[in-house]
């Protein structure tokens, strides 16, 4: 492998080592595990050492699987040739989050470091900007005060759904903050960005977009009842009409209401800055990531009016009510709420696939677009029910519950 990268550097990984936790049980109680992961860390350095490469690790004292957090004795034992990444992606909601506890352990072992913030966009609906920038400020500040080599702005696509030209900004984001010695004016970054990558006549649009967009994603953590996760996107492809989930709408209807607001005010721009530039590049990607947004508010915010027209009808209705409700207000095959969400996912899943084909090869997207079939397949059996249900329904009969007829995934 070393032989194959001309670079002096060489990343061997070695985070997240989950499977330590089985050593004792494979290798015998007499083992210690944090032991055996220095130890081979240390061969590994060694040998690239030999080979006149220098090695780095991806090192998580503030969380991850916690060696070095545990046994901060192990540092000690690290070659000096060694150099550790270390990286957080989850902090505390403060304007700079203070990353010292990261970075000190091994500052204080004179081990170097490459501070490893990241663009969070690998569980996202769209780029978490407001929490990535956060996260890059509050490394690089750590890294100048405990003289890091330097800063590594890391990009995750766990999850294989981001289209990534979206995270550009963060990318830049990153350079800037990692080559100019005062922190980035996070205020005007986003016009600064603009002016810089977009034609004069399209980059307030763009800016004001990406503010829009950013300040979407970061409210949808908060409306869609993510709790400490980042993952919005298990969000638009969860089931809206499990009792949990309805819940969650119903209380949060209003902020739902505000993240489609503010991505609709992003696809305005975006439209707009479109228009202007023809650009095929990015701008996609973006507009795409906004409209998943707002769907995926809208069809929250459907969800619980939907249980609200169970709770009206309740279980002894007229037939006329339950025609009414059950196929003009949620079925009705052309602006029913179910006819809205169908028609959106079918649109999404067209334009998610071209924006994909304009920045990868076809690899996972088949993987990817069955989840917006399954979402429109979702909609068409609870539509199937609804019709059937109220074309067989009477007078005195008893109206089957929401739960009993939406379907289970």
């Amino acid at each position: 492998l070393a032989a194959l990268f001309p670079s002096p550097w060489f990343n061997v990984g070695f985070d997240e080592q989950w499977e330590l936790s089985r050593a004792k049980r494979i290798l015998g109680n007499s083992v210690d595990p944090a032991q055996v992961y220095v130890n081979q860390l240390k061969r590994s350095a060694e040998l690239l050492h030999q080979l006149n490469k220098r090695a780095m690790f991806l090192a998580n004292p503030c969380g991850g699987s916690r060696e070095f957090s545990q046994h901060p004795e192990l540092i000690s034992e690290l070659p000096e040739y060694i150099v550790a990444a270390p990286w957080r992606f989850y902090p505390a909601f403060e304007d700079l989050p203070d990353y010292s506890a990261c970075v000190a352990p091994f500052a204080r072992e004179h081990i170097a470091t490459f501070v490893v913030p990241g663009i969070w966009c690998w569980d996202n609906i769209a780029p978490d900007f407001t929490r990535s920038f956060e996260n890059i400020d509050g490394f690089a500040l750590a890294a100048r005060k405990y003289g890091s080599l330097g800063l590594i702005n890391s990009g995750w696509n766990d999850f294989s759904y981001a289209l990534y030209r979206a995270a550009l900004p963060g990318m830049a984001y990153g350079a800037v903050a990692a080559w100019q010695s005062e922190p980035v004016d996070r205020k005007e970054f986003f016009r600064e960005y603009a002016f810089q990558m977009y034609p004069a006549q399209a980059a307030a649009d763009v800016a004001l977009a990406l503010e829009k967009l950013s300040s979407a994603e970061y409210l949808a953590l908060d409306a869609l009842d993510v709790g400490d996760a980042t993952d919005t996107i298990d969000r638009l492809w969860g089931d809206p009409l499990s009792p949990a989930r309805l819940r969650s709408a119903e209380a949060n209807r209003a902020k739902l209401r505000q993240v489609r607001l503010l991505a609709e005010d992003a696809e305005e721009q975006l439209q707009r800055a479109l228009e202007i530039t023809h650009d095929t590049y990015s701008l996609q990607s973006l507009l795409v990531d906004a409209r998943m947004l707002d769907y995926t508010a809208m069809r929250y915010i459907y969800a619980a009016e939907i249980a609200g027209f169970f709770k009206t009808l309740g279980r002894k209705p007229a037939q006329s009510d339950v025609h009414a409700i059950l196929l003009r207000e949620i079925w009705q095959v052309d602006h029913g709420r179910i006819a809205d969400l169908m028609k959106a996912t079918a649109s999404l899943r067209d334009q998610y696939q071209a924006a994909w084909r304009q920045q990868y090869t076809d690899y996972a997207l088949g993987v990817i677009l069955a989840h917006f079939d399954a979402e429109l397949e979702f909609w068409r059996q609870f539509a199937q029910r609804l019709w059937e249900t109220a074309n067989t329904f009477k007078d005195g009969d008893t109206l089957p519950a929401l739960e009993e007829l939406r379907p289970h995934w």
